[in-house]
C-alpha cells in the first residue's frame, strides 16, 4: 500500500488558479477585475512569482507602468533565472524615454534565460524599434516568427521593424501575413495602410482604404484616427492649400500693415492675388473630390474637423507602444 494520498493533486495550485483565472479576465478586457482577484491572491502568499508576473502583466494593460515595474522586479527577485520577469520589466521600462536603453538590456537578459520563448525575442523586437535599433529588432523578430510562425503580432512586429529599414514593400509582405493571421487585427490594417501609402502615388487610393477600415476596426484609436483623417485631408485638398493660404495671409498682413514701401509695390500684390488664387481653385477642387468620397470618409472627416487636435487616451495597449 502506497503512502500517497490518492486525492493528492486533484485540487489546483491557488495561486496558479488565481493566476489563469486573471488571465481569463484580461482576454475579454477586464482588467480591473483581474488585478482585484490577483490582489487578493497575493495578500495570502506574497512570494509567488507567477501572482507577481500576472499582476506586472494586468498593470500593464491598464496603463500603469510604474506599478507593473515594482511587480516585474519583484518577479525578477523572486525567480531570477525566469525570463518572462526580464521580459515584463523591459515592457515597463520602455514606456519611459529615458529608460529605453535599459529596456532593450532587460530584454535580451530575457532572450538569454528563455532563448526558446517567441514572446521573449518579440519583446526584445518591440524595445529595440522604440530605440531605432531597426538590425537588432527585425533580427529578434525573425527569431520569434522562427518559433511561432503563426503569432500575427510578430510578423506585425518584423513590419514595423522593416519600415523602420526603409523596406516598405516587404514590410507590406509582412502586414499582410499578419493580416491573414488575425484578420480583424486594426493595428496591422493600419500599418499596412502607410506601407502601402509610401510606395508611390498610385496606391494611395488603396492606403486610404485600409487606414480607413483600421479606423473602422477600432473607433477608439487616436494614433490611427490621426493617421486616417491625414489621409483623407490630403487626398482631398493636397499637400499645398493650406501653405499657400497662409502665404496669401502673410502678404496681405505686409501689405496692410508694413511701412516699407516694397511691401506696398505692385510685386506683392501680384504674388498676393496669385497666391489666393491658386488656394481657391484648390479648395474648390478638395469639396468635389470630397463630395465624390464614399460616405464613411466624408463622415470621418466631418468628425475629425473640430476634434482631431484634442488627443483622447488609449484605451489598450498594441503592439508597438508596448
Amino acid at each position: 500500500m502506497t503512502d500517497a494520498d490518492p486525492v493528492a493533486g486533484a485540487w489546483p495550485d491557488p495561486a496558479e488558479d488565481a493566476a489563469e483565472r486573471a488571465a481569463a479576465l484580461s482576454d475579454v478586457g477586464r482588467h480591473a477585475d483581474a488585478e482585484a482577484l490577483l490582489r487578493r491572491a497575493l495578500a495570502t502568499d506574497p512570494e509567488d512569482a507567477g501572482l507577481q508576473a500576472a499582476l506586472a502583466h494586468v498593470l500593464l494593460a491598464l496603463g500603469r507602468s510604474t506599478e507593473a515595474l515594482e511587480h516585474a522586479e519583484r518577479t525578477i527577485a523572486l525567480a531570477p533565472e525566469v525570463g518572462y520577469g526580464h521580459a515584463l520589466r523591459s515592457i515597463a521600462l520602455g514606456t519611459d524615454l529615458r529608460r529605453r536603453r535599459e529596456a532593450v538590456d532587460a530584454a535580451r537578459e530575457a532572450v538569454r534565460l528563455d532563448p526558446e520563448d517567441p514572446s521573449c525575442h518579440q519583446i526584445l523586437a518591440v524595445a529595440c524599434l522604440r530605440s531605432r535599433w531597426w538590425p537588432e529588432a527585425l533580427d529578434a523578430a525573425d527569431r520569434a516568427i522562427a518559433l511561432d510562425p503563426e503569432d500575427a503580432d510578430a510578423h506585425g512586429v518584423r513590419g514595423a521593424a522593416l519600415m523602420g529599414s526603409g523596406r516598405p514593400a516587404e514590410a507590406e509582405d509582412a502586414y499582410r501575413e499578419a493580416l491573414r493571421l488575425a484578420p480583424e487585427d486594426g493595428d496591422a490594417l493600419h500599418d499596412l495602410g502607410l506601407a502601402v501609402g509610401v510606395q508611390g502615388r498610385g496606391r494611395r487610393d488603396e492606403a486610404r482604404r485600409l487606414l480607413v477600415d483600421a479606423a473602422r476596426a477600432d473607433p477608439t484609436d487616436e494614433h490611427v484616427r490621426r493617421s486616417v483623417l491625414s489621409a483623407l485631408r490630403r487626398a482631398t485638398y493636397g499637400r499645398w492649400v493650406w501653405l499657400l493660404v497662409a502665404y496669401a495671409l502673410f502678404r496681405a498682413a505686409g501689405f496692410l500693415l508694413g511701412d516699407d514701401p516694397v511691401a506696398r509695390g505692385p510685386g506683392t500684390v501680384l504674388w498676393l492675388l496669385v497666391a489666393l488664387a491658386v488656394a481657391a481653385f484648390l479648395v474648390v477642387r478638395g469639396r468635389r473630390r470630397r463630395a465624390r468620397m464614399p460616405a464613411v470618409e466624408r463622415r470621418l472627416l466631418d468628425d475629425g474637423r473640430w476634434t482631431s487636435r484634442v488627443p483622447r487616451p488609449r484605451t489598450r495597449p498594441t503592439r508597438r507602444r508596448r
